[in-house]
């Protein structure tokens, strides 16, 4: 079951009555409730942003452009329409091995921005692909 470490707060609720709610600042999953799908935004955007741009003829880049680079599995699920893609099994392995990472609540940023959006961040230090240093 997730759990959250967090506070009380007093907010005003739809109707503009005042109640006591938790928000959290840290969220963890239990590795069950792991997501078996990535969000592409994407399809949500008002409209779609425009594609990048080959660097040597400055036209819309295609998937054989990205070829050279990266794995053809890599092109389809970045240039895909789709609202979720399923994670690939061996990428979820890897996943099990330090996750879930918490989740932590950015609420000096969302005062900052004046935004109603909750924003989150996840730390991934303390997993080897996320970290910056070397052992």
């Amino acid at each position: 079951m997730s759990s959250f470490v967090g506070m009380s707060r007093t907010v005003l609720d739809y109707g503009g009555r005042t109640m006591t709610t938790n928000v959290p600042h840290q969220i963890h999953l239990e590795e069950s409730e792991m997501p078996t799908q990535w969000y592409n935004v994407v399809p949500d955007l008002p409209t779609a942003p425009p594609p990048p741009l080959h660097p040597g003829t400055h036209e819309p880049a295609g998937p054989d452009d990205f070829a050279p680079l990266f794995p053809m599995a890599l092109i389809e699920q970045e240039m895909t329409p789709e609202r979720y893609i399923d994670i690939p099994g061996e990428v979820l392995d890897v996943y099990r091995l330090w996750r879930p990472s918490p989740l932590f609540r950015a609420h000096r940023l969302e005062k900052l921005l004046d935004t109603p959006a909750r924003i989150y961040y996840k730390y991934e230090g303390v997993s080897p692909a996320g970290s910056q240093h070397g052992v």
